[in-house]
């Protein structure tokens, strides 16, 4: 399936996002790998390898190499960097310095994160960002960014859906009352009818 149509993305609208979460925009100035403070003892780390960075000396140094641009765009996507391998971002998730989670650099991903023991939650939503050439070299204002929103993820459920009915309930219901499949009492018919058919021929 050409998941880049239009009409995709409007028959699977992003979920909505929760509240609470603070918007955070960090340029990126002094090359990869980028650190962006979320909350108090919580930071992600930008990084992107790529195997052999010879072929990015190449290029001028604003040509971008990855942006949200990429996934938010309809087909025909557009046309990517003659670099060997495909870019990879990720964001390495750090709660006091130590890793905790590796996400991709996904266009609307919403994820939460929590430390090993559990006790505390991070909730992550990549906005927008863009990397160029030069930025994967060295210090530099060549344009690129990052754009995230982050909050603490503690808070419960406000509401609930209803809860299904009892199968025992719903047997007890008129037959006007309830809707249920017949298909699988008819196959148990025809296989008792089959089973009586087959008796009788021995």
């Amino acid at each position: 399936m050409n998941t880049n149509l239009p009409i995709i993305a409007r028959l699977n609208p992003p979920p909505p996002l929760p509240d609470g979460l603070a918007a955070v925009e960090s340029p990126i100035t002094q090359g990869l790998p980028h650190a962006v403070a979320l909350m108090p003892r919580w930071r992600a780390v930008l990084v992107m390898p790529l195997g052999v960075a010879a072929s990015l000396f190449e290029l001028p140094p604003g040509t971008l190499i990855s942006s949200d641009l990429e996934e938010a765009e309809p087909a025909p996507l557009l046309e990517r960097p003659p670099l060997s391998s495909r870019p990879a971002p990720r964001l390495r998730i750090q709660f006091d310095g130590v890793t905790v989670a590796v996400l991709p650099l996904a266009a609307g991903l919403l994820a939460d994160v929590a430390q090993e023991d559990g006790s505390a939650r991070l909730r992550l939503h990549i906005r927008r960002w863009a990397i160029h050439a030069g930025t994967l070299l060295g210090p530099g204002d060549h344009g690129s960014f990052v754009a995230l929103s982050a909050g603490p993820a503690d808070l419960g459920v406000a509401e609930y859906g209803p809860v299904p009915p009892s199968p025992a309930v719903v047997a007890r219901l008129p037959a006007q009352d309830r809707m249920e499949s017949r298909r699988g009492f008819r196959v148990a018919m025809r296989l008792r009818r089959i089973a009586q058919l087959k008796e009788r021929l021995r």
